[in-house]
């Protein structure tokens, strides 16, 4: 499930098209993937997509992403993790038509078990981080893949940056403010995973 989250927000923010086959805006744990021998139930996609409208009205804060992570088997979250990300390709279509893809290095205890990469656009940034290789991350812990309790040290390094500017998660408007370094600046997982179990920060 935390796999197939990571998955759908790659395709989203990769260079390339998305495509979404039909149904697989919920979760699909068929055995073979896309099946589209069945037909979808988009009445059900359809209410669940407004029940998400209800509970995040507003802006996104993290009362929404813990709301959505209470039952995250119902489908909910990776709605909405699709829909976030779809509205921020409309926001910023250079960045994804044409900005520049820039992969990061990802270190610390658990490095192979993240993703982190840039897309940029003239003087626009979008930072994208998702966890990867979930059941070896977690181990026997029951939880999301977020916070310090399974990140540890791990951490991302980003190229210098102008710190004036702080990056935003779309997912749950938590900001990042981030320290200038002479080369690099570090990223902790820790505080980028911490209330949501992937990463879309919009630099403002």
């Amino acid at each position: 499930m935390w796999n197939s989250l990571s998955q759908a927000l790659l395709k989203l923010t990769c260079p390339g098209v998305p495509d979404i086959y039909q149904g697989n805006d919920l979760f699909d744990f068929s055995l073979v993937d896309p099946d589209n021998r069945r037909p979808v139930d988009y009445t059900r996609r359809h209410q669940i997509f407004e029940s998400i409208r209800t509970v995040v009205g507003g802006e996104p804060d993290k009362a929404v992403a813990s709301k959505l992570l209470q039952d995250p088997e119902d489908g909910r979250v990776k709605l909405y993790v699709t829909s976030k990300a779809l509205c921020l390709r409309k926001e910023r279509p250079d960045v994804f038509a044409a900005g520049a893809y820039m992969p990061l290095t990802v270190q610390g205890a658990k490095a192979n078990h993240a993703i982190a990469f840039i897309r940029k656009f003239e003087d626009q940034s979008v930072l994208v981080v998702v966890p990867r290789l979930v059941a070896g991350l977690l181990g026997e812990i029951d939880v999301p893949p977020m916070g310090a309790e399974v990140w540890k040290d791990t951490q991302v390094l980003l190229p210098t940056c102008d710190c004036s500017k702080a990056y935003r998660n779309v997912y749950t408007g938590e900001v990042l403010s981030l320290k200038k370094g002479d080369t690099d600046s570090a990223l902790y997982l820790s505080s980028a995973l911490a209330d949501f179990p992937l990463g879309l920060y919009l630099q403002d």
